[in-house]
């Protein structure tokens, strides 16, 4: 006698699972809405896990696994039951978050020399110039292209103390001063 074994009707995964961050919710085969929340740097998704509770059931990824900058990133995952007549669609937002990085990558003086010698973690600088000179370039390049720079440029200076300040805001809007206090004299 021949057994025949009824193709389900299940459409649900069992398993899901990203390399780059955690589900939000918790994974749970029964919800249907998920958020991931990764690094601004990541631009590429990687399923780690993916498994569906009916072995013989199918899924699709509908999206693609390339992310991208500054677009709402999503990731569905239809999922079609072994019979063939039960579908169902995960879907999993992307979210980035946004860059803390407020540091320079370099801060260089038209004149003079910076002391200390540049760190991007040291915030005050002190420059000494000869009193015939008059104004003074300061450039400097931040570490992230999200972030943005203040305060580049040319500064008349007087004699005595004259003070520059190169201000960096991160794209998540933290705030980084660096202080150049320009000598003349």
């Amino acid at each position: 006698r021949d057994v025949y074994r009824k193709n389900s009707s299940d459409a649900r995964l069992e398993e899901l699972e990203f390399e780059e961050g955690s589900l939000s919710p918790e994974f749970n085969k029964n919800v249907y809405d998920y958020t991931i929340s990764i690094s601004n740097d990541e631009s590429f998704l990687t399923i780690n896990k993916i498994k569906t509770v009916e072995e013989d059931a199918t899924y699709e990824i509908k999206d693609s696994l390339v992310l991208f900058e500054n677009v709402d990133n999503k990731v569905e995952i239809e999922v079609t039951s072994a019979d063939g007549n039960t579908k169902k669609t995960y879907k999993v937002r992307i979210v980035k978050s946004r860059s803390s990085n407020n540091y320079l990558r370099s801060l260089i003086t038209s004149v003079g020399i910076l002391s200390p010698e540049f760190d991007r973690e040291t915030t005050m600088y002190t420059v000494g110039v000869r009193d015939t000179v008059n104004s003074i370039n300061i450039g400097g390049v931040p570490e992230s292209n999200l972030a943005s720079v203040r305060g580049l440029g040319v500064y008349n200076l007087r004699s005595g103390n004259n003070y520059a300040n190169v201000t960096v805001v991160a794209e998540n809007g933290e705030v980084r001063v660096y202080t150049i206090k320009i000598i003349k004299g």
